[in-house]
């Protein structure tokens, strides 16, 4: 039965939808540019592949973090619902409740000292996150929102996220081919 969610921030099913794509636009973007070149020559390459995984890092912890997110899934997916969610979750995702806690605390960790809250007290993190759980995870909370009234334009999550990566690492072969060989501006006179 589909679920009609509106709080009083107006926000609905579809928020949650939106920033699952949002998520997934960005790890295949960001897988694509790697595959087509891991060690970018030129900062514009190496800013757009970080903001990517940052921004993929924000969005995944919006749909996963913190339960009091406007869009986390405890917020759609009805109270008496939520264990047979965490079931199909950790089934999806092929791991237990350990595992997936782990995961869990290592991108919440990575978000926290890396990339929106920088906490100086605490050691910026050097282990980047990897997307291949996240994005599962991501997939298994669409299907739901979708089963559920969301995104109806959109039913097929996987098939877009992989076309979107086949269209992403394209275009990145050919502006990274026409971006091959270029010299920077030597930036050096800005810094002491």
């Amino acid at each position: 039965s589909a679920v009609s969610v509106t709080r009083s921030s107006d926000v609905n099913i579809d928020d949650a939808a939106n920033v699952i794509v949002a998520f997934i636009r960005n790890v295949q973007l960001n897988r694509a540019i790697y595959a087509v070149e891991d060690k970018p020559a030129i900062n514009f390459w190496i800013i757009l592949h970080s903001n990517c995984l940052d921004t993929a890092t924000i969005e995944w912890c919006k749909l996963f973090g913190k339960s009091s997110g406007t869009v986390h899934w405890t917020r759609f997916v009805p109270a008496t619902e939520q264990a047979e969610f965490e079931k199909g979750l950790l089934a999806a995702i092929n791991k237990s409740a350990d595992e997936w806690g782990a995961y869990l605390s290592s991108l919440l960790k990575y978000r926290d000292t890396s990339v929106a809250h920088l906490d100086a007290l605490l050691k910026r993190s050097t282990h980047f996150p990897d997307f291949t759980i996240g994005i599962e995870a991501a997939y298994f909370y669409y299907d739901w929102l979708f089963a559920n009234g969301g995104r109806i334009d959109l039913p097929n999550v996987r098939g877009y996220s992989a076309d979107f990566r086949v269209e992403a690492e394209h275009i990145a072969e050919q502006a990274i081919a026409a971006t091959r060989g270029m010299n920077e501006l030597d930036i050096s006179r800005y810094f002491a």
